[in-house]
C-alpha cells in the first residue's frame, strides 16, 4: 500500500525470514518504507528508511524493529530498484510527477494530493487544437465542463462559472448557443426551445408573424401583411397577425371609440364599441341624469337632452314630487332637489320625520351590525345605534362613548347606560354590587346602596348577635353588635350582670 508518504507490504510465516531473540524466534511480519525517514539518528532526517517490524507468537503485542536508512547519493542501490517503482517518491509527492497520488488510502491518514490522475509532463491545461483536449489537468484532476480547456465534445469553454445560460454566452453544457436552446441569442428574435416551423418562431429563430406569409395552419395568425402589419393604424394586420376587433385600441372602420378597457362606467367607451351617448341608460360627463331610450322625455324624470325635468314645479314619470325652487336637501324639507320624498337613508336627518340619525346605509338592514361596513351606527329607522359615540339626545341612549364603551367600573356601559349600583359592576364609591343579588334583609348580603354588611345596619350577619339599626350602647345591643345582657357590663336599666346569669 503507498499513501504517498510511506510504502507498507506484509510477509508470509511460509517466507522464513525469522531470527532468535532472547531465546524466542521472531518472524519478519511486514516492511514499511518511509519518505523521509520516520525517526532521526543524532539529529538527522533521512530520504528514505525502511522499517523491518518483527513479532512473535508468545506475544503478538510485543514488535520489534530494525531500521534501515538510505539517502540519494546519485548511486544506484539493487535492493531499492526492485522497488523503486512502488516506493513513495522521496518526499516530493506532487501533481505531475506521472504518479496519481491520494492523501489518504484505505483510512490511513497521511501527507499528499487529493489526485484524480496524473500523465506526468502530458498533463495539459490547453484546449483544442493546440493542445491537448481531453487530458489530465495540471492540477490533477480529470477534464470536466467548466475548467476552461474545450475538450472534444465540447464547443466551448469559459471556466471559472462564467459559462452561464444567457443569452450569447457560453451554456453550463459547454455548447455554444444555439438556435431551439430556449435563450434568445443575438441574432435571434425568438427562441421556443425548439426547431419546429409553424408554432410563431420558425426553425432558424425568427418571428413567423411578420414574414409576410400568413401561417393558417398554425392557428396563430389571421393575417400577415409583412412590415405593413402596424398597431395604430386603421384596420391594418396588427402586429401580432391578428385582424383589428373591437378592444384593441384603435378604432377601425364602423367603431366610433375603441379602447384596450371597454365598460359601462361614466364616459367609457361601450363594449360594443360605440361612444357614449344620451340615451345609452348611462349618466356620462356632462349629463344629468339618464334613463335611456324611451325613458327620456318632457313627460320623464330625465328630458331628453339627458338633463333632469326635476324642478320645473311639474310631477313627471319618475318623480315623487316637485316643488320647483322650492325643492330642497335641507331637514325637514317637503321635497328634495331629485324630487324624491324626504326618507330614512337619503342622508338627510329629519326630526319631522323622528329620523336620530340619517345614514346612506340605513336603507340596507343587513349591514346594521358589521362594524365599520355599512350602517353600523344608525339604524334602519333612523335611530342611533349604542356604540356610534353620537349624542344621546333625543335617544334612549343615557351616554355613548363609542369604542370606549365598556362594561369595567366608571365606563358608559355596552348598553349605553351610565354607572348605577345595582348593575353588577363596582364603580368608585362602591364597595361591593351583586347586581340584582343585591339586598337590605338578607344576611351577608352586598345592601342595595352597594356598601358591605356592616354593624348598624340592622341586620344580623355572622359574627353579629345583634343589630338594632344603630351602634348606641345602653339599648340592648352594643356599639359592636353584640347582646349586651351577659357580657359582664353593668349597662344603664341593667341591674345585674355577672357574665353568668341565671334564671329564677
Amino acid at each position: 500500500m503507498n499513501t504517498g508518504n510511506y510504502f507498507t507490504g506484509k510477509i508470509g510465516l511460509e517466507n522464513g525470514n525469522t531470527f532468535p531473540f532472547q531465546g524466542v524466534s521472531n518472524y519478519l511480519k511486514e516492511f514499511i518504507f518511509h519518505s523521509p525517514s520516520e525517526h532521526l539518528v543524532n539529529g538527522q532526517k533521512f530520504d528514505l528508511e525502511l522499517q523491518l517490524i518483527h513479532a512473535n507468537s508468545f506475544n503478538p503485542n510485543l514488535k520489534v524493529i530494525v531500521s534501515v536508512f538510505f539517502n540519494r547519493n546519485g548511486k544506484t542501490n539493487p535492493f531499492i530498484e526492485q522497488l523503486v517503482y512502488d516506493l513513495p517518491q522521496f518526499s516530493d509527492c506532487r501533481c505531475g510527477n506521472g504518479r496519481v497520488e491520494r492523501a489518504s488510502l484505505a483510512g490511513v491518514p497521511s501527507v499528499g494530493f487529493e489526485e484524480q490522475c496524473d500523465n506526468g509532463a502530458r498533463n495539459s491545461n490547453a484546449s483544442q487544437p493546440a493542445g491537448s483536449p481531453n487530458c489530465c489537468r495540471n492540477d490533477c484532476r480529470q477534464p470536466r465542463c467548466g475548467d476552461g480547456v474545450v475538450d472534444v465534445g465540447e464547443g466551448c469553454d469559459l471556466g471559472d462559472g462564467r459559462n452561464r445560460n444567457v443569452s450569447g454566452v457560453c451554456r453550463t453544457t459547454c455548447c455554444l448557443p444555439a438556435c431551439g436552446d430556449g435563450i434568445v441569442d443575438p441574432g435571434e428574435q425568438c427562441d421556443d426551445g425548439n426547431r419546429h416551423n409553424l408554432d410563431g418562431c420558425s426553425s432558424i429563430c425568427l418571428f413567423e408573424c411578420g414574414d409576410n406569409e400568413t401561417n393558417f395552419r398554425n392557428g396563430l395568425e389571421q393575417c400577415d401583411n409583412g412590415a405593413a402589419n402596424n398597431d395604430s393604424a386603421p384596420n391594418a394586420c396588427r402586429t401580432n397577425c391578428r385582424l383589428p376587433t373591437c378592444g384593441d385600441g384603435t378604432a377601425d372602420a364602423g367603431e366610433q371609440c375603441d379602447a384596450r378597457q371597454l365598460g359601462v362606467n361614466p364616459s367609457q367607451c361601450r363594449g360594443n364599441c360605440t361612444a357614449p351617448q344620451c340615451g345609452d341608460g348611462i349618466t356620462d360627463l356632462g349629463e344629468q341624469c339618464d334613463d335611456g331610450t324611451g325613458v327620456n322625455g318632457p313627460n320623464y324624470y330625465c328630458s331628453a337632452n339627458c338633463t333632469l325635468n326635476c324642478g320645473d314645479g311639474v310631477i313627471q314619470l319618475g318623480e315623487e314630487c316637485d316643488d320647483g325652487p322650492n325643492n330642497s336637501d335641507a331637514p325637514d324639507a317637503n321635497c328634495r332637489t331629485t324630487c324624491s320624498r324626504p326618507y330614512c337613508g337619503d342622508g338627510i336627518i329629519d326630526p319631522r320625520l323622528g329620523e336620530q340619525c340619517d345614514s346612506v346605509y340605513s336603507v340596507d338592514p343587513d349591514n346594521i351590525s358589521v362594524p365599520f361596513v355599512g350602517n353600523w351606527w344608525c339604524s334602519s329607522n333612523c335611530t342611533q345605534m349604542c356604540g356610534s359615540g353620537l349624542r344621546p339626545e333625543n335617544t334612549t341612549k343615557q351616554c355613548d362613548h363609542g369604542c370606549y364603551n365598556a362594561d369595567l367600573p366608571n365606563r358608559c356601559r355596552t348598553n349605553c347606560a351610565r354607572p348605577v349600583c345595582g348593575d353588577g359592576i363596582i364603580d368608585s364609591g362602591e364597595t361591593c354590587d351583586d347586581g340584582p343579588n343585591n339586598s337590605n334583609s338578607r344576611r351577608d348580603a352586598c345592601r342595595i346602596t352597594c356598601q358591605l354588611p356592616r354593624c348598624g345596619d340592622g341586620v344580623i350577619d355572622t359574627n353579629e348577635t345583634c343589630d338594632d339599626g344603630n351602634r348606641v350602647a345602653g339599648d340592648g345591643c352594643d356599639p359592636t353588635c353584640r347582646l349586651e345582657c351577659g357580657n359582664g357590663n353593668l349597662e344603664a336599666g341593667e341591674e345585674c350582670d355577672s357574665n353568668e346569669n341565671f334564671e329564677d
